[in-house]
Formats: C-alpha cells, structure tokens, sequence
C-alpha cells in the first residue's frame, strides 16, 4: 500500500533494478469516493537517460479495490515505471502495482468482488438473499463460478453473469458479473447463520472470499 497522502498530482516511480522489456501494467487503487473518473500517466525511462517515454494514459472511470491493465504497444525497454495520477477527486493510494515484463513469470491476480446482501442481520420473506458481484482480473470475458456456504456447508454453485449497469461504469468488464441468490429453503428460520460467499480461481480453481464475507444472517417469516 502506497498514499501520496494528498490530491493530484501525485507520483510514485518504481526501479526494476536494469533495463527490462516491460510489456504492460496492473494497477489496483485505493480511492474515496468508491467510483470516479481519474487520468493516471504510464511514463518509463531507461538506465541512464532523463527523457521519460509515454507508456499508457488511463482516463476514465475507476474503483476501489478494482483492478486496471494495460498493455503497452509497442513493448519498451527501461528500468524506470513512474505512475502520474493528474486528475482524481480522491487522496492518490495504491494497494498494489505490478508491471508486467518479458521473461518474468506473469503474476496471477486473485478474483475481486464483493458479497452485498443480506446487510440487516434479520431478513424476512424476500429480503433473505445473497447477492453481489464477482470478476477474474486476469480475464474479465469469463464468468466465474461463485458459491455459497452456510455453516460451511457448500449449499449452492452457479456463474456471476448478470449484468449491472454499475460494475460497467466501474470498468469490471461489461458489467456481467453479478449474482444474485434466494436463500428461503436454503438456511433454517429463526437462528443465525454464517453466509460464506466465495467466487473459484480461473487459473488454480482455488475458492477465494470475496469481499464483506461472511455475514450472519437470521431468517424469519415476516
């Protein structure tokens, strides 16, 4: 975690250690408010020289938490990632960078989302649900398969795939990733449950806790 700990501008420069091919760029930031329009500027510059060479300009809506990625066309050589952010209502952080080079492993990014319903403690009828959204960072075309855990038990499975004009605004792909879950025959009323709601890995399969998970929920008629 990086904080400039005011507004743009704002820059922080990473040094790669020698000359490196560097083929693109991943950027998770960390902002209030959740989602706004930011420009950041991608600039490298080689071992030795001071003339910086424009990489990438993000310029467009972003979010907490969520990631961005470029690929840079063509593909530079320089030791030097130096990270501008010119224009963000919010203070400039970031929870993580990670540039993307030639002959290094390319990084795995974990699954984001978050889990959203079931907020209250008690919900009736309707109200008992699980909802939220889940995205790969590594691919975004792909829906990922979320599940449910109540008590620990795997109580259902099935894709974050519908669409929510929000999550496209903030750049989580075409905004098809969303899910939403009715728990009534799912949990038991009237004592509290844990609600567990993790989306799986594309490249390892592993389950991963999405964000504001888990949540104790109990359930009643009306």
């Amino acid at each position: 975690m990086w904080n400039a700990g005011w507004f743009p501008p704002a820059w922080i420069e990473l040094d790669l250690g020698k000359d490196t091919l560097v083929t693109g760029i991943r950027l998770m930031p960390s902002q209030v408010p959740n989602v706004a329009r930011t420009v950041h500027r991608i600039y490298g510059r080689a071992n030795g020289k001071t003339t910086e060479i424009l990489l990438h300009e993000f310029d467009g809506i972003t979010s907490d938490g969520a990631w961005i990625a470029a690929t840079f066309d063509p593909p530079r050589r320089v030791r030097y990632v130096r990270v501008d952010t010119v224009a963000s209502p919010s203070w400039v952080a970031w929870v993580e960078i990670a540039v993307v080079a030639t002959g290094l492993e390319a990084p795995n990014f974990l699954p984001e989302g978050y889990h959203e319903g079931s907020t209250s403690g008690v919900a009736a009828g309707a109200l008992c649900q699980a909802y939220g959204w889940a995205s790969d960072p590594d691919d975004r075309t792909k829906d990922l398969t979320v599940r449910i855990l109540v008590d620990g038990k795997d109580v259902w499975q099935g894709p974050a795939r519908d669409f929510r004009a929000d999550l496209r605004e903030a750049g989580i792909g075409d905004g098809t990733a969303s899910f939403w879950v009715d728990l009534r025959g799912l949990v038991s009323r009237g004592v509290p449950h844990e609600i567990r709601v993790q989306a799986r890995d594309l490249q390892t399969n592993a389950w991963v806790d999405l964000s504001q998970t888990p949540r104790t929920l109990t359930t009643r008629e009306r």
